[in-house]
């Protein structure tokens, strides 16, 4: 994804694929190890597997019902950056003009601090570079779709702001994962004057969850250009409704519709 290598797209499908063609074997009577994830992971990828962890509150905390909502159109490890900054320019009355930028500099724990390539090539690579997020955000006023499109990575405004961002891992940060996701964002100003900020998770995670309104209309913003109004509602109230429905079949034909227009 560093790269913008569109590989990574397939991932989320090919783990589907997998859990279906698992049971279907299941199904079919072939039988599996006693313990495959033990074996997985406590001697093929790692060797500090914690079964009583696999057990801790099981059946009463779901983990689906702890997942995060995106508002950023980019990569998790850089939203606390651009939540910062979107606090500093809020603060600012809404926007930070990008010709009054003298640098800018993060501290933030190791897996966002990889994310430091100021001069992404590809879309999917824009939304893995904290620098490019900060610079369209600053540019086009959030991190929305439209902000990591071509016109965004061509951009001269955003390219010179991306390469006055300087990254660093902070140590006491790294420590603090996977609980926090922590980044701390100075920006200094041409006449001296600095605006910085610090936040310790992400908006849109269990700690800061985002309100049931604003995730609708989040869908909303983006179904609505792709399927229309009706459509997307009627998506809209499968989806709702989806613990209640005999089948997802009618939901799947809904979204296998032709949208309005490709992107």
């Amino acid at each position: 994804m560093l790269e913008g290598a569109t590989v990574r797209n397939t991932y989320a499908g090919l783990s589907n694929q997998l859990g279906l063609l698992a049971w279907d074997l299941a199904c079919s009577g072939l039988s599996g190890e006693a313990d495959a994830v033990a074996t997985v992971y406590g001697g093929i990828i790692a060797d500090e597997f914690s079964p009583d962890a696999m057990l801790d509150r099981l059946g009463e905390r779901w983990e689906i019902a702890r997942n995060y909502f995106k508002m950023h159109a980019a990569c998790r490890y850089t939203h606390a950056s651009l939540d910062v900054l979107q606090t500093l320019m809020h603060g600012e009355g809404g926007r930070i003009a990008p010709e009054a930028i003298e640098s800018i500099d993060v501290d933030t724990y190791s897996w966002a601090a990889q994310l430091d390539s100021p001069t992404p090539r590809t879309m999917l690579a824009g939304k893995f570079s904290i620098p490019f997020a900060l610079a369209t955000t600053l540019v086009y006023g959030e991190a929305s779709p439209q902000a990591f499109r071509q016109e965004a990575l061509d951009n001269p405004t955003i390219i010179e702001i991306a390469a006055k961002v300087r990254i660093r891992e902070d140590m006491a940060m790294t420590a603090a994962l996977p609980a926090e996701r922590p980044a701390r964002l100075t920006i200094t100003l041409k006449h001296g004057r600095r605006l910085s900020g610090e936040t310790r998770v992400n908006r849109g995670d269990t700690e800061t969850p985002y309100s049931f309104d604003a995730i609708v209309a989040k869908f909303r913003r983006l179904a609505h250009p792709v399927w229309g109004k009706t459509l997307s509602a009627e998506i809209e109230r499968a989806v709702m409704g989806i613990d209640r429905a005999p089948s997802c079949r009618p939901l799947i034909d809904l979204l296998s519709t032709p949208p309005r227009a490709a992107r």
